[in-house]
């Protein structure tokens, strides 16, 4: 289940630096492959970054202590940003509700602020199915404040447009800002670009959804006006003097002039919001609730959604305050499975090794072999369960590791960092049917464990939910 990629490294170590607030990895796949990883220090201000290099199979401390905020902002959500399919951007929000774009040894290529709130979490969209629909990226903010934003548009503002692009397209951020209604808190979100609403089951063109995760409501689906938000209707955009300020900023990798020396790059952290505030035209736009799970004494922590299938069910893992793990259609908001005693439990979806690719739409026959990985920290407890299969979600293995890890995820890859620095890639190849798992002794049956007379893998609590 662990392939073991790098051995307990002191730099990794967090006997020095201390439990992070914030970290997060990206895989490249140039010179042999490489594994990005980014650490926010446990008060917000600094970040240090690693490359982990496969061919030479060593870690490698590309930047330390890189001050990102101060006077008073912290940083508050980070994720890796794809560029390319070549090249990730770590993305970075805070507190004062900016947004910096770092290159993965510390660079600014970009920094804006549409929203001067913290910035809550960052969720990147699956790419779209049909043509012509951009890939948007996520801004969760505080008070319930939701800004998508084009990832085609903030490519143009690091790399300028593409050669035998369209001569009228607006310049700038193309954005659509919205909040979500009637919800006592938000805290996490995830994008649908193609969903079926369980109320238009003759529908077959299925449309974009956003969900939301947190308190009253514990769930709640929200549909996206497809042609309210296309490219062509990117009603906010920013103006001139941000697009000359961006430009500034970034490296100038697709410009000729070579006499043209940009300022000193600078984070979002660092700078007064109204340097970087973009305008704004008109207030957000309401999303209503279409649907949504009801549980007044729930409340949701995080929100990992599965991969994408064609004409398939959109499904998540989401996990809650209460240490239980809660398997959803995000289509009928309808409960599918839940697992407890998972306290602070960290998730993440293994893909088949069938698949076509990372961000490709999965078949349903491969969907149906998903598997999901649960780390609970406070147990040291890590499991492989296939979640699809026609007799509901089993275990297929589980091992005990180091406590206070951190399992994360990137491009359909999963890799657990231990806090004595060990790099392993949860890896099983291919991922077996679950009847094969069942004859192992491992199906995660309440009371049956991976091996005989151990109690050491024993679930805390499973069970399905009608």
């Amino acid at each position: 289940m662990l392939e073991q990629i790098h051995n307990a490294s002191p730099c990794l170590s967090e006997e020095r630096s201390g439990a992070p607030s914030f970290i997060a990895v990206a895989e490249e796949y140039v010179d042999g492959g490489s594994l990005n990883i980014a650490r926010c220090n446990s008060d917000g201000r600094l970040i240090d970054l690693f490359r982990w290099c496969a061919r030479r199979g060593a870690i490698e401390a590309l930047e330390m202590a890189k001050v990102v905020a101060s006077k008073g902002t912290v940083v508050t959500a980070m994720e890796w940003f794809p560029l390319s399919a070549e090249q990730q951007l770590l993305c970075i929000g805070f507190s004062n509700g900016g947004v910096s774009l770092f290159t993965p040894r510390g660079a600014v290529c970009l920094s804006f602020l549409l929203v001067p709130k913290p910035v809550l979490r960052i969720r990147l969209g699956h790419v779209p199915v049909l043509p012509g629909e951009e890939r948007k990226v996520a801004l969760l903010q505080d008070s319930g404040v939701l800004a998508i934003v084009s990832v085609d548009s903030i490519r143009e503002m690091i790399c300028g447009a593409p050669r035998g692009s369209e001569g009228n397209k607006e310049e700038g951020l193309r954005f659509r800002l919205f909040q979500l209604p009637r919800r006592e808190s938000t805290v996490d979100i995830c994008l649908l670009t193609e969903m079926q609403p369980y109320e238009e089951a003759f529908n077959t063109h299925g449309g974009a959804g956003v969900v939301a995760l947190g308190s009253n409501p514990f769930l709640s689906l929200h549909l996206l006006d497809a042609d309210r938000i296309s490219v062509r209707s990117f009603l906010n955009s920013a103006a001139s003097a941000l697009g000359s300020y961006a430009r500034s900023l970034v490296p100038l990798t697709s410009r000729t002039k070579s006499d043209v020396v940009p300022p000193r790059f600078v984070s979002a952290g660092t700078v007064r919001a109204q340097d970087i505030q973009v305008p704004i035209r008109g207030k957000p736009d309401e999303l209503l609730v279409y649907a949504k799970f009801i549980d007044p004494t729930r409340v949701g922590e995080r929100l990992e959604l599965a991969p994408r299938c064609h004409h398939g069910t959109a499904l998540a893992a989401v996990c809650d305050a209460y240490g239980r793990v809660g398997l959803f259609c995000l289509e009928t908001m309808r409960c599918l499975h839940l697992w407890k005693g998972y306290r602070d439990a960290q998730v993440a979806w293994l893909q088949p090794s069938t698949q076509a690719g990372a961000h490709q739409p999965l078949s349903i026959e491969v969907q149906s072999r998903l598997g999901l990985v649960i780390y609970a920290p406070r147990r040291g407890l890590l499991e492989l369960w296939a979640v699809a299969g026609p007799q509901g979600p089993q275990r297929l293995e589980a091992i005990v590791v180091e406590s206070d890890g951190h399992l994360l995820a990137s491009q359909g890859q999963i890799y657990l960092l231990q806090p004595c620095g060990r790099i392993d890639r949860i890896r099983v190849q291919p991922l077996v049917d679950p009847a094969s798992a069942k004859a192992a002794s491992t199906t995660g049956e309440p009371g049956q464990n991976s091996e005989p007379d151990s109690e050491v893998f024993g679930s805390a609590g499973s069970e399905g939910s009608d």
